[in-house]
């Protein structure tokens, strides 16, 4: 199974798939895999050239801060080789689960920034591909307490209107909302069969 988590900025997809992540885990060989993990890696390269201190691991971008303004030129400039990029990764990952012999059949692929650039990519690949809706002023106030470095500009690449979806998640509360919607989007799709207790915790989705 191929999940991909889309929605503008500060929707909250990368959370949903955190949570998509964890509820999994025990049951499948959960790979995350975003496109754009090669260009956090350049801005960490060039924030140590700089004798500054990475902004965070690129793999996890919920808790990567984001030169949004440098990560968007790099997207521009690379555009045409992210798919790419994305298409070889996965690749990779299911030669490695083949020869470890667990074997792509219980693993779950998840994806939390897919743009428009790389949409007919993940379509052919077989993704499953779940809009993370939140209105605009959350959205707001998400991205001005995230920290990040700067904030990512309007971009030819952002246009997700166009994307079709296959499931839909909305994010406008508490993080346990999210939760169970995210637990609730996996039994739809049979990947956990009964209701998993959640925690209790009720914090916002940052």
């Amino acid at each position: 199974m191929k999940l991909c988590f889309f929605g503008p900025s500060g929707s909250g997809k990368s959370t949903a798939a955190d949570i998509a992540c964890s509820l999994l885990k025990n049951q499948y060989t959960v790979v995350r895999l975003d496109v754009a993990t090669p260009l956090r890696e350049i801005q960490n390269l060039s924030r140590e050239v700089f004798n500054l201190p990475p902004a965070g691991s690129p793999d996890k971008p919920s808790s990567f801060a984001s030169d949004g303004k440098l990560l968007s030129f790099l997207a521009e400039h690379y555009e045409s080789q992210l798919p790419i990029s994305f298409e070889n990764r996965l690749n990779k990952s299911l030669e490695t689960l083949q020869s470890s012999g667990a074997g792509p059949e219980k693993a779950v692929f998840i994806n939390a920034d897919c743009r428009d650039n790389c949409y007919e990519t993940l379509k052919r690949l077989g993704f499953t591909f779940v809009k993370v809706y939140a209105s605009e002023s959350n959205r707001t106030i998400r991205r001005a307490i995230r920290g990040d470095i700067s904030p990512y500009p309007a971009s030819k690449i952002e246009n997700i209107s166009s994307m079709a979806h296959d499931e839909i998640v909305a994010n406008n509360g508490h993080k346990m909302a999210l939760r169970e919607s995210v637990a609730s989007l996996l039994r739809r799709l049979g990947l956990i069969k009964k209701k998993i207790k959640l925690s209790t915790d009720i914090g916002w989705i940052l």
